[in-house]
């Protein structure tokens, strides 16, 4: 059996907040109640359009919160077995692969865990960049556009960061 390695990140979200009273709980309440279209971002990017989609529920005292990636730019190439022959991977208009960010919030800590698989890429900076446009963009009453995530800051020292083999 193949042993994965994953690395346990944590980091804290920094609120820039024109009022002085927010918490990222607050956000995140305010996501959950969201329409699902509204809790969709369109990205345009230089090779194609990427919409991420945030889901945020409760467990116990935490919240997880999941990052659903549709792109389109990257679609990998398919090889058939039995005759060698290769081809692009068909989507339909409006389709693309789907890349999973789950992150775990500890409001009584205020730390964000997540994992990096392999040669994953974290998505942190995705996570806050789809947060802030919810709040500017979307026209929603989410603390009413007077708060953002200004930073993510690492909270622990470089021991706590940890290597787990699975």
């Amino acid at each position: 059996m193949k042993k994965v390695s994953k690395k346990i990140n944590f980091i804290k979200p920094v609120l820039l907040d024109t009022e002085g009273d927010a918490k990222f709980t607050d956000i995140l309440s305010e996501i959950s109640e969201l329409d699902n279209s509204d809790r969709i971002i369109k990205f345009d990017s230089l090779y194609a359009q990427v919409y991420v989609q945030i889901n945020v529920k409760t467990s116990e005292d935490c919240f997880i919160i999941e990052l659903d990636k549709v792109d389109k730019s990257d679609n990998p190439i398919v090889k058939n077995l039995a005759t060698d022959e290769i081809r692009e991977l068909d989507l339909a208009e409006g389709e693309g692969l789907l890349y999973g960010n789950i992150f775990v919030y500890n409001p009584e800590e205020n730390i964000i865990a997540f994992a990096m698989q392999g040669t994953g890429h974290p998505r942190q900076g995705l996570l806050k960049a789809v947060i802030n446009s919810i709040i500017q963009d979307k026209g929603n009453n989410i603390l009413d556009g007077k708060v953002k995530i200004s930073r993510f800051s690492i909270s622990l020292n470089k021991d706590s960061l940890f290597i787990e083999k699975v």
